[in-house]
């Protein structure tokens, strides 16, 4: 007594015309969705050679999102180094008023260190405060 075994497949295939005669043909989805992948040439059952190619649309289209893309981040990075720049001019202007302040009270005989007032301040400085250099 033999047995035999009973095997089922299904499988999914879209018709497709002939790009030179028209025809239409039956491809499998899998093999369809591989050639437009890789664009890997295939035929029709007339011998005519078909291929899935990227259109002028596409590649103008993928050139536009491209330089998008690229327009975005020139902004964020001009943004960026607008912020920075920000920043910088921040602390230029405290600095050049905490000197402005400094020179004021030093000009008025006040000492940086200790906050007294001297007729002489260099001579304070120098016998009091030999530690303090004022160019660092």
């Amino acid at each position: 007594m033999a047995r035999t075994l009973e095997k089922t497949r299904t499988q999914t295939f879209t018709i497709i015309d002939c790009c030179c005669c028209g025809a239409p043909f039956g491809v499998l989805d899998i093999a369809q969705a591989e050639w437009r992948r890789t664009g890997q040439l295939f035929y029709c059952p007339a011998g005519h050679g078909q291929q899935y190619k990227e259109t002028e649309t596409d590649r103008i289209r993928a050139a536009l999102s491209k330089s998008e893309e690229d327009l975005a981040l020139e902004k964020r990075y001009a943004a960026r180094l607008e912020a920075d720049l920000n920043a910088a001019d921040a602390t230029v202007k405290k600095t050049k008023r905490e000197l402005s302040t400094l020179k004021r009270r030093a000009k008025a005989g006040v000492c940086p260190c200790c906050n007294r007032t001297f007729i002489a301040l260099g001579r304070h400085m120098r016998s009091k405060h030999p530690e303090f250099d004022p160019e660092g």
